[in-house]
């Protein structure tokens, strides 16, 4: 007896008729060591680079909006900056928004991101409400970071809740102090350059930066570092 009712048309018709039964399915072979360990390398990688790039990028945005768009922009650099915090949140929550839609046929992730909208909702009405005119778009910019980060933590919610694992934290916690502390240089850095900093040697900065940050990973021992090089390079480690 055949699994899937037949159907005339074929395509996007079949795929819709046997999406409900492969998500039935996945969850019960659901392999939940294999889970653990890809989805903390997934989570790891997503948090250190999203920090890294987010804090990299806020401190240099007023050399790449100049750049790119002109130094009759640059009265707009505080709202990129507070954009940017928005990242990491956001690309958390896009990390685990698959497996939780493949662990489960209910629409948490839907339900997560209506409640962050309803609160982004209601800071943009607060906003307008109690703002300034001339704070305004700082305010909507800080609305969009405040309803990311608690789409970010309702998806670390759900996740627990829906495959039963937790998010290691204290696993990510060294190589996120490592970002952390390579934003503080390059901000003391172009706080000490203030005004003489153009964007080749900001470029230059960067790649140093970044070489650093490798190097940093290595030493301590990244887990996600060393998962990433193994799929890349089998017969080779980056030690």
């Amino acid at each position: 007896m055949p699994i899937f009712k037949k159907v005339e048309s074929v395509g996007v018709d079949r795929l819709y008729v046997a999406q409900p039964i492969t998500i039935r399915v996945l969850p019960h072979h659901f392999d939940r060591r294999r889970g653990n360990i890809d989805s903390f390398h997934m989570v790891a990688a997503a948090l250190d680079l999203s920090v890294f790039a987010s804090l990299q990028i806020a401190v240099f945005a007023d050399i790449l909006v100049e750049a790119w768009v002109g130094p009759e922009f640059l009265d707009a650099v505080p709202i990129v900056r507070l954009i940017l915090l928005a990242i990491p949140p956001y690309l958390f929550y896009k990390t685990l928004r698959s497996m939780i839609d493949a662990a489960t046929i209910q629409p948490r992730n839907a339900a997560n991101v209506l409640a962050a909208f309803s609160i982004y909702l209601a800071l943009i009405g607060s906003a307008i409400r109690f703002l300034p005119r001339g704070l305004l778009l700082e305010g909507i910019a800080g609305a969009v970071v405040v309803s990311c980060t608690i789409l970010g933590m309702l998806t670390a919610r759900t996740f627990h809740k829906v495959l039963g694992i937790k998010i290691p934290w204290r696993r990510c916690a060294p190589s996120l102090l490592a970002t952390l502390a390579l934003g503080v240089a390059s901000a003391a850095f172009r706080w000490l350059f203030a005004g003489q900093v153009s964007l080749f040697a900001a470029a230059l900065f960067e790649l140093a930066v970044c070489g650093l940050l490798v190097v940093v990973l290595v030493r301590l021992g990244s887990p996600w570092l060393g998962y990433v090089w193994k799929l890349a390079f089998p017969r080779r480690s980056p030690a």
